[in-house]
């Protein structure tokens, strides 16, 4: 094969000229950093943004809960309130990344929102299942000294 523009043979599968550089015939060469960086940026996930701010809410009322009433070893308290929200924010990110990333959307605020609220839920529910067990073990201890007397 010849080149179109200075007339001398290239190889055939050639993209470029190796003599005068130009561009052989249904050949592309890769994009600039410049060009790419002139494409538009990707829209952010509108779900992934909502599960991150109710995750971050819950974990504020979680701790505004404790703050406000102490950690109670008895009844139902208001950080049982905090779990709700905790819940939503774990689905809300998981349904905003999965959608996100069928879209092409950014999905960081959705990863974000998973890793705080999943992670605050399973400190939760070891809170929780504390509780059940010093209540448990309290009546056992109690019963057991009441047995001794």
């Amino acid at each position: 094969m010849f080149c179109q523009s200075c007339g001398k043979e290239i190889f055939d599968k050639a993209a470029v000229c190796i003599h005068c550089g130009v561009l052989t015939h249904g050949a592309s060469l890769p994009l600039k950093q410049s060009e790419k960086a002139d494409k538009p940026p990707k829209k952010l996930s509108k779900l992934c943004l909502a599960g991150f701010i109710v995750a971050v809410a819950s974990i504020l009322l979680g701790f505004l809960a404790v703050y406000i009433n102490g950690i109670s070893y008895t009844g139902v308290n208001f950080q049982f309130f905090a779990a709700v929200p905790l819940v939503a924010s774990l689905i809300i990110s998981i349904i905003g990344t999965a959608k996100g990333k069928k879209s092409g959307e950014r999905i960081g605020f959705g990863i974000a929102g998973i890793s705080i609220s999943g992670g605050f839920f399973v400190l939760f529910a070891l809170f929780l299942l504390l509780k059940i067990l010093i209540k448990y073990f309290a009546a056992v201890i109690f019963m057991f000294v009441i047995a001794m007397l």
